[in-house]
């Protein structure tokens, strides 16, 4: 119990090094406690984000961080990373994962992260990654693309179309002597 709550010198508990580096489900059940699975990193990452980001292909771990603290998919990182852009940028392949965090929360598939990315554009080009899910995440992003727009059009109305210009008023030119060849005349 004390043990794991122990920081280490990077400010990590047990539990944040073993979802890292790997551990047993057994291990993770004995390291996951209500108090450690909320547990945040100096970087600002809790055992579900390092789970998502390292080991999304184990869908078990990940399911018994999601029981412990289902808020964490919620939470971001101090990079403004959710777990699902963590999934979506390095583990693309593990849809029950996808499925499972979008599942928790599917509002993370329109949520940009702090660079301004949604989950779709973190995966890589080719991403082998389940239709339904490949369908959700870009329903999704076009979804908040109209929202965005129609914001853009309600706050800056379309200006009405510009007149052109008045026309200058016309100035008349300067004005000549009656008789240009007057100053030729001999006076008498």
């Amino acid at each position: 119990p004390a043990a794991l709550e122990a920081r280490s010198r990077k400010g990590w508990l047990p539990v944040h090094h073993a979802c890292k580096h790997g551990c047993s489900l057994a291990t993770l059940r004995l390291l996951l406690t209500d108090a450690t699975a909320r547990a945040r990193t100096p970087g600002g990452y809790a055992p579900l984000h390092l789970l998502a980001r390292h080991q999304a292909g184990d869908a078990a771990k990940l399911r018994l961080a999601l029981e412990l603290h289902p808020g964490g998919v919620r939470q971001r990182t101090a990079d403004g990373l959710l777990p699902l852009h963590l999934l979506a940028a390095h583990s693309p392949g593990a849809a029950a994962a996808l499925s499972m965090v979008l599942t928790a929360f599917p509002g993370a598939a329109v949520l940009p992260s702090a660079a301004g990315e949604v989950p779709l554009q973190l995966l890589p080009a080719g991403a082998d990654v389940a239709w339904g899910t490949r369908q959700l995440l870009e329903a999704a992003t076009l979804q908040q693309q109209a929202v965005r727009e129609r914001a853009v059009r309600r706050l800056a109305p379309p200006q009405p179309p510009s007149r052109p210009p008045p026309p200058s008023p016309r100035i008349p030119p300067p004005r000549r002597p009656r008789c240009p060849w007057s100053h030729f005349v001999p006076a008498a």
